[in-house]
């Protein structure tokens, strides 16, 4: 984990001219027919009324989100219209709350006191501080604080010295080792600076960390501000010079149950000044910080940089020349995966000091030299701004983009994500649900944090009633499902929805560029509760139950039965109410597959190729009585068609309407009614099933007991007008 400082919400072109952060709306669905993103679910931001002017306002500070779904982020308190102070929130994804982190003995609602949360870790706790309040009502200081999952009361991780009753914990790995900073002094008036800081798993003991040195009379700074799960901390101390003095700092690595502060090499420079820092680690011991130089005649120069475990770095590159103004570079890397993938922003300016272009920016392991990664548009004047905040284990990239309108010299933001091959795709195109429902309508800004099972979380607008009255008056923040990339094996339990935790959060949740996998053993049920787009599904084993309803699925690839698994797969047709439930994509069957789990109907606006066998279940003659699969691009029929009566007899004169296509290509079908006999004197009438898709309860002349009847027509291709349908 590490802290990460998202930058402002404006881009700044010249002195008044900025690039604004405007509302605009979400784009409904197109038609049924056409091919669609999954829909992006969010849960509730947290509450703001309108009327009287209470509520949370997002700060874009340590918005970060963990593999379950949980997520935290900082927030001005208002009651009334009066700012009570900052509040620190967790999410439990799914609840449709937000949850404020609260002090100790205190109001939370009287102005008294103020909570940050600035780390998470994969189990739910929450590292940061809050604000100290005596019995008199005094305020003692910071107190770093550790939240445990679940709960909104801080566990108070104490300081190193009771006269100065000051420190943060800024970081927290998965097994619950902290690190951070306290400030020191023995006296109130007597200020020694701050130490780095760590504070072990369960524990409330401070320990201090080693720095680079302090001035005569002991004064110097040192903070800890990111951990890997291997319990390595990271950060920055300040140096100090053979006279007492300094002005600089320097990244540090302090190596797990240690405190002994080992400062990070770093390129040589002619600057007056030269700064580094540390903010982040993987789990792997990459370090990813900043280089910062000032030279004497005023230019300035950033750049991100990074250390492999042994201590080497890279300097990272810009895309642009240096400017010829006053700074030589402007750039910095914000996150890096545990592959070593790192991603940033770089800024161009032009010869008068315009910022014209701001680069998203990704570094492959080892390089120095970036990937650009495209921007969502250009405005007419070549202006163009992004920037990539986070990266996760898919290589999915997070983060904001101008978007510009025709002959427009504004842009505004628009949170995005770069898929692994590079293409950028703006959140705001996909259909945006809350949870629980509700008018309320978003605009998302950016994408801050990205997990490693696809959660993410950013910060947005967000307009209550909709096209009512009531107006958010600032930035608040989102979190919710993407799923980018990946491969999704099913996983435990009987009964999920698509969206289910992080068994399917690699690839299935709103908009999928992954593979889901269905391979075990039994039934498992899966019922679609939004829009899902996915590259491919496989039915490796056992038997699944899709429920797609009135949403629907798009599968870019095609779906796939494998011999000895089963399908049961159904959708509604019912337009009296506005359900019309689709699959946009090809099958190949080559186990068992039935349009429904009970009497279902598929409409697969795609081909379906049979090699295996259609099971059709039959409860009655009537519409929604029997299994029907429609079929709009091409039916290869090959394979069997098997029918099973369920508690109905058949008589004289039924007719069954199971199939409709497209185009019709006759591979030999066979028909087997072991499991559907009939009464005596009845037989199954295949005769007009190739033109019409119907079968027949017919006469015969002696009663017959039917076991397998085989039609086999080769090289037949007809074609057949789909017809209109009642609604079940």
């Amino acid at each position: 984990m590490s802290v990460r400082w998202p930058i402002n919400s404006c881009i700044r072109l010249t002195a008044g001219l900025y690039l604004a952060v405007c509302l605009a709306l979400v784009p409904k669905l197109g038609p049924a027919q056409t091919p669609s993103q999954g829909t992006l679910l969010l849960d509730n931001p947290p509450v703001w009324q309108s009327p009287n002017g209470s509520g949370l306002i997002a700060s874009p500070i340590a918005i970060l989100v963990n593999g379950s779904g949980q997520a935290i982020g900082n927030f001005s308190h208002y009651q009334t219209g009066t700012f009570l102070g900052s509040r620190g929130i967790r999410w439990e994804y799914g609840s449709g709350n937000a949850y404020e982190l609260l002090d100790v003995n205190t109001n939370p609602y009287n102005g008294t006191y103020s909570s940050f949360a600035w780390s998470l870790n994969n189990n739910g706790q929450v590292a940061g501080s809050y604000t100290l309040i005596d019995t008199s009502s005094n305020n003692i200081g910071q107190q770093a604080a550790r939240w445990d999952a679940g709960s909104t009361a801080p566990v108070n991780l104490g300081h190193l010295s009771n006269a100065v009753a000051y420190s943060e914990a800024l970081a927290i790995s998965d097994s619950g080792i902290a690190g951070g900073y306290s400030y020191v002094g023995t006296s109130a008036s007597t200020d020694f600076g701050t130490r780095a800081v760590r504070w072990d798993a369960n524990s409330t003991t401070a320990v201090e960390l080693g720095n680079l040195g302090t001035s005569a009379t002991g004064y110097t700074h040192s903070r800890a501000v990111a951990i890997n799960n291997a319990g390595t901390l990271v950060g920055y101390a300040n140096t100090w010079d053979s006279s007492g003095l300094s002005n600089e700092h320097r990244a540090v690595r302090w190596d797990a149950g240690s405190t002994t502060a080992i400062q990070l090499a770093m390129p040589t420079s002619t600057a007056t000044n030269i700064f580094s820092e540390a903010y982040g680690i993987t789990d792997s011991g990459t370090v990813f910080g900043s280089f910062t130089e000032y030279f004497s005649d005023g230019r300035q120069n950033f750049q991100g940089i990074h250390w492999d475990a042994a201590g080497n770095y890279t300097l990272l590159e810009s895309p642009h020349p240096p400017a010829t103004v006053d700074y030589v570079y402007l750039q910095s890397i914000s996150d890096m995966n545990e592959s070593g993938t790192g991603v940033g922003s770089s800024s161009e300016f032009d010869t008068n000091g315009l910022n014209v272009r701001d680069h998203a920016l990704k570094w492959a392991p080892g390089t120095a030299t970036p990937t650009v990664l495209n921007p969502l548009s250009i405005s007419d004047s070549g202006y163009h701004y992004s920037q990539a905040l986070t990266i996760n284990e898919a290589g999915t990239v997070g983060g904001a983009s101008a978007k510009f309108e025709p002959g427009s010299a504004f842009g505004y933001w628009h949170a995005v994500v770069w898929l692994p091959g590079g293409t950028i795709m703006d959140l705001n195109d996909l259909p945006i649900q809350s949870i629980l429902g509700g008018s309320g309508t978003w605009t998302l800004e950016r994408v801050q944090s990205i997990a490693a099972d696809g959660w993410a979380t950013g910060y947005g607008h967000y307009d209550e009633d909709g096209a009512g009255t009531n107006f958010y008056p600032g930035s608040t923040q989102w979190v919710g499902q993407l799923g980018f990339g990946g491969v999704v094996v099913s996983g435990p339990g009987p009964t999920m929805r698509w969206s289910d935790g992080r068994n399917w959060s690699t690839g299935t949740p709103a908009l999928e560029i992954g593979r889901a996998i269905f391979a075990h053993t039994g039934l498992r049920q899966m019922i679609l509760d939004r829009i899902v787009r996915t590259q491919s599904v496989d039915v490796e084993s056992g038997e699944m139950s899709l429920d797609v309803g009135g949403q629907y699925l798009t599968v870019d690839e095609r779906i796939r039965i494998h011999a000895g698994a089963r399908l049961n797969l159904r959708t509604i047709f019912d337009p009296a109410n506005d359900l019309v439930g689709f699959v946009h994509g090809n099958i190949l069957n080559e186990g068992i597959f039935s349009p429904g789990n009970s009497p279902g109907l598929l409409n697969l606006n795609g081909d379906f190729e049979n090699d295996g066998t259609l099971l059709f279940e039959i409860e009655g003659s009537g519409d929604g009585q029997y299994d029907q699969l429609w079929v709009r691009g091409e039916f290869d029929a090959g394979g069997t068609l098997r029918l099973f009566l369920n508690g109905y007899s058949p008589i004289l004169g039924d007719e069954f309407d199971l199939f409709d296509w497209g185009t019709l290509n006759w591979q030999g079908m066979l028909f087997d009614f072991s499991s559907a006999p009939l009464s005596s004197g009845l037989t199954w009438d295949t005769s007009s099933f190739q033109s019409s898709g119907i079968l027949r309860i017919s006469s015969v002349p002696e009663p017959a007991g039917f076991g397998l009847v085989i039609v086999l027509v080769a090289g037949m291709t007809s074609r057949r007008r789909p017809r209109s349908r009642s609604a079940n």
